[in-house]
């Protein structure tokens, strides 16, 4: 049985998110938005039920947080208390003490927290990209990355 998602929040980067998941054969059950429209418009799209934030997770297993950067705390921390694994979309919150309490909130839920993040702008994505500009076209590329740490 595959992963379901739920989306708090129905801007632009759902229709990614929702694209994503399409690819992947994870049903979107439930879209959340500021304003119902919105809501029903992208649930619609995505072949979900438009409900409020409070409704979240609605028993999906993991809920998108696609909401303004203002709301990514409460809408993560509300949706890990609910029981639903977390992948919250860039950036992760607005203040260290909002990211030291969602880790601590899905340490004590026993639940995942996942953090969306686009490195198109990193300057080593950057420079790479420049290099590759170099040598000729790029037929392959396979990048591997291991990090055990968390911020203290």
């Amino acid at each position: 049985m595959p992963l379901t998602l739920a989306f708090a929040g129905a801007g632009m980067i759902s229709a990614a998110h929702g694209e994503a998941a399409r690819l992947l054969g994870y049903p979107v059950t439930h879209v959340a938005s500021r304003t119902p429209q919105r809501a029903a418009e992208r649930a619609a799209a995505l072949g979900a039920v438009a409900c409020t934030y409070d409704e979240l997770p609605a028993g999906a297993d993991v809920v998108v947080v696609a909401t303004p950067p203002h709301r990514h705390a409460a809408d993560a921390l509300a949706a890990l208390a609910a029981g639903a694994a977390v992948v919250v979309e860039k950036p992760l919150c607005t203040t260290l003490a909002d990211a030291d309490a969602l880790v601590a909130a899905a340490e004590a839920h026993g639940q995942r927290l996942l953090y969306a993040e686009n490195l198109a702008y990193a300057p080593i994505v950057i420079e790479l990209l420049a290099r590759i500009a170099t040598i000729g076209p790029l037929t392959h590329l396979s990048v591997r990355s291991l990090n055990g740490s968390r911020p203290a």
